[in-house]
Formats: C-alpha cells, structure tokens, sequence
C-alpha cells in the first residue's frame, strides 16, 4: 500500500487521468482542451482526497470547476453562455473545495464558500431580472452597496466590542 501522500501515488493518479483524458479525448467524447483540465483537476484533487492535505486539493477543484464549466458550455446546457458556464462551473469548484475540507477535517474554509457562491451568483445575475420584479432589480442594482457598508460597519463595531 501507498504511503499517505507519496510521490509515487501523485506520479500514478497523474499517469491514470492524463491517459484517461487523451482517451475521451480520441474517441471525441470531450475535446481536448476540457479533457486535459479535468483530468488534472482530477489528479490533484485525489491525491489531495488520498493525503489528507489542503495545498493540492485548491489547483484541483479550481480545475475541476474550470473544465466542466467548459464542458457545459461547448454543450449549449440551458440558457446561459460559454462564459457564464465557467463562472457557474468555477463556482462549482470552490464549493466542492469548501465541502471536501469540511469532509476530510481540513478544517472550515469559509472563504472557498463565499467565493464559489459570489462566481455562481455573477454567472446568474442577468437572469436573475426576469425572475424578480424590474423595480427591484433597479433598487438592488442601485444600492447594492449599502450591503458593503453594513458588512464594513458591522466588522469594526465587532473589532471594538473584543
């Protein structure tokens, strides 16, 4: 058995995705460009999974959620665009990094969350318009910043009160 988090391990996981990739990719299943980042996302994000470890687990998702926002949009999935299904994929990526450093106890990473949820939510926006009320995509659009001012506001008066 491997040792947790050896290079032969990582050498291997890189060797599995990368022929899995060139393989999808010519049997014309993904193309190329989708292929190769998923299957290093993949690698990465495994070999994070397998070593219990933080550093390998952010390149991965982050090139997980890249590759299938790719995929999604050479799909034409729903309404959105090729760029707007990067967003939501990259998104995606830093979500599924907050869930598995929840799950292998690598700590809280709060901050993987809010940006996952903050690149899904840009990818979204424009549509979000036709779902609400035009006065209140007006009011939102015009004062959306008081919501940093409240968010500035109430971290100082925390910092004060300790």
């Amino acid at each position: 058995m491997a040792r947790k988090g050896s290079s032969r391990l990582f050498l291997g996981l890189i060797l599995l995705a990368v022929g899995a990739a060139l393989l999808l990719a010519r049997l014309h299943v993904v193309s190329q460009g989708p292929a190769l980042l998923l299957a290093m996302g993949g690698a990465l994000a495994l070999y994070g999974v397998f070593a219990r470890a933080f550093a390998p687990l952010v390149p991965g998702c982050i090139l997980l959620g890249l590759a299938a926002g790719m995929l999604l949009g050479d799909r034409g999935v729903a309404a959105l665009g090729m760029a707007r299904w990067q967003l939501v994929g990259l998104g995606g990526g830093f979500v599924l990094l907050f869930l598995l450093a929840l799950l292998l106890e690598l700590g809280t990473r709060w901050w993987a969350l809010v940006v996952g949820g903050v690149l899904s939510l840009l990818a979204v926006l424009p549509h979000l318009k036709e779902v609400f009320d035009p006065s209140l995509v007006v009011a939102f659009r015009t004062y959306w910043p008081v919501l940093l001012i409240v968010a500035g506001m109430y971290l100082v008066v925390r910092d004060f009160t300790r």
